[in-house]
């Protein structure tokens, strides 16, 4: 357990926490909770060793630490991961409790490994990324987050049919997670474009026949892959228009997809009502 003070705090926790994560418990020597609850956050931090840090502020004496976290009653719990508030909570509790607010914060198998891939990717270096996402995944394949990124860098990469093996676990979440159900369009629609030229023929198509919602269709996809969305979505409004119950509302359910996967709001708004007259 360490004493923090406003010279330390930056050193013994912030930047710590980017290591393991650090429990700060905010206290005062006259506040009865805060001697209930001490003894036990020493406990579980002795237990927990390497796998957490317990630090300890006295609120009295860093007034500008407690303003800045605005604790304005003892003892407060705040838990920090990565140089940020994650998690926190007030008064005194039992161990079986603090355990649980805990577990989901503790470090887990493969976290490492995960850590350089977003690195990798938020660095571009796409081929190291998807090295270190298959190796996360391979520690501890139950981490929906890291294969929906995971599947993404792939898609970058262009390469399509890995990219719906490692979708093919999330397909069962999906059902109730649009950002997963989305992105599990996107693998399809990279897929049915995989093609050299995909665009540029369906065009030539549609131009012979052009009352073709399956070639629309396609065309829609081959735009989705491509992240070209506005034009897509231009597609599926005319298919919309004109058959709302093409492959059982497939081009709504496109449309729905694109809107998770944009990124551009006002685009999404304009869309959204565009989608909304269609519709009604």
């Amino acid at each position: 357990m360490i004493d923090v003070n406003e010279n330390n705090f930056e050193q013994e926790v912030v930047q710590a926490s980017f290591v393991q994560p650090v429990l700060v418990d905010f206290w005062a020597p006259w506040c009865g909770p805060c001697r209930m609850l001490g003894p036990v956050l020493e406990k579980l931090a002795q237990s927990l060793a390497g796998q957490i840090t317990l630090v300890k502020v006295n609120s009295d004496d860093n007034p500008q630490l407690s303003a800045r976290f605005k604790v304005r009653s003892i003892p407060m719990v705040l838990l920090f991961r990565e140089g940020q508030v994650v998690d926190s909570f007030l008064g005194a509790k039992p161990e079986g409790a603090i355990r649980a607010f805990l577990e989901p914060h503790l470090p887990k198998p493969g976290d490492e490994s995960l850590r350089e891939a977003r690195v990798s990717a938020r660095d571009g270096q796409l081929e190291s990324a998807a090295g270190h996402y298959a190796t996360t995944l391979a520690i501890n394949p139950a981490q929906d987050g890291a294969r929906a990124e995971y599947v993404r860098v792939l898609l970058s990469l262009e390469r399509t049919h890995e990219a719906r093996t490692a979708y093919e676990p999330l397909r069962g979440p999906a059902r109730s997670d649009l950002a997963l159900a989305a992105l599990g369009q996107l693998v399809d629609a990279s897929l049915a474009s995989a093609t050299p030229d995909a665009e540029q023929g369906l065009r030539t198509a549609l131009a012979a026949d052009p009352e073709s919602l399956e070639l629309r269709f396609q065309l829609a996809q081959v735009l989705m892959a491509a992240s070209r969305w506005q034009d897509c979505m231009d597609e599926l409004l005319i298919i919309i228009a004109r058959d709302r119950g093409f492959r059982e509302d497939a081009a709504r359910k496109t449309m729905l997809a694109v809107f998770e996967l944009c990124g551009d709001p006002a685009l999404v708004g304009a869309y959204r009502r565009k989608l909304s007259a269609g519709l009604y």
